[in-house]
Order: structure tokens, then C-alpha cells, then sequence
């Protein structure tokens, strides 16, 4: 049987990654409204047991938010998955988010630095293994 994997992004709990010094505060999957998002990327390792070991791991993404709410410059913080190509996947994911111009509060998301956290879960297994959701 072939197994597929989806990235669920979640919420971060306030990240031990690393935002620039310049930037302004970051924001959080529940701090910002998602305008467009395409669906989540399928990936299926030929030949390995990579998704087994990597099942539920997450790490996260960081992006810098331009004034029309589109993404730039995603970088995956360090992480312990076995298939790298992982991150290589929910990275362009992310990338391609266009965020609402205003946080939940209010603020401009313009110029900060938008922090995802992302876990993988074989799509197989969904609704099984805690799927997570923003925080």
C-alpha cells in the first residue's frame, strides 16, 4: 500500500527559532488570517521507511511578510527528520501563503516575520494521530 504525507501547519507557541534582530515582533499561525493557501503537498518516499521515522515530527518555518501579505525569503529552522525533502516541500508550501495586511488585533503584518510550525502526518493516518491546529 502507498502512503502519502500531508504538512499540517500549526500554531508556535512562541519559537526557539531564530527571527532577525531587525525585524519587528513575529506573528503566529492564530495571530493572522490565511487569504490564500494552496492545499497540502502529497509526498510519498520511494523505497524507505523515512515515513515511518519522520510520523508527527514538526519543525518550523519562518517568512518575511511583504505589504500585499505574500511570503518571501522561508527558511526551516533545525530539525531531526530523517527525509530532508520534507522540509524542502512544506517550505515552498508556506511560501506560497498570502496573508491577510492586518493581524488579528489589528496590526499591520507588513515587515514581520511570520512563524509556522509544521508537522508531517502520513495521510493515512489523519484523524488517528493528533492532527494539531493553531494556537
Amino acid at each position: 500500500m502507498k502512503r502519502a504525507w500531508v504538512a499540517i501547519a500549526t500554531g508556535a507557541a512562541m519559537s526557539a527559532m531564530t527571527v532577525p534582530a531587525l525585524a519587528a515582533e513575529p506573528v503566529y499561525l492564530g495571530d493572522v488570517q490565511i487569504v490564500h493557501q494552496p492545499p497540502p503537498s502529497g509526498y510519498q518516499p520511494e523505497g524507505t521507511d523515512f515515513d515511518l521515522a519522520d510520523q508527527g515530527k514538526t519543525f518550523d518555518v519562518a517568512c518575511a511578510i511583504s505589504g500585499d501579505g505574500k511570503l518571501s525569503g522561508c527558511e526551516a529552522d533545525e530539525n531531526d527528520l530523517y527525509d530532508q525533502k520534507f522540509i524542502t516541500i512544506a517550505t515552498a508550501n508556506v511560501s506560497q501563503w498570502v496573508l491577510a495586511p492586518q493581524t488579528a488585533s489589528g496590526q499591520s503584518v507588513a515587515g514581520r516575520t511570520l512563524v509556522v510550525t509544521v508537522q508531517f502526518t502520513r495521510a493515512d493516518r489523519i484523524g488517528v494521530a493528533a492532527a494539531g491546529g493553531a494556537k
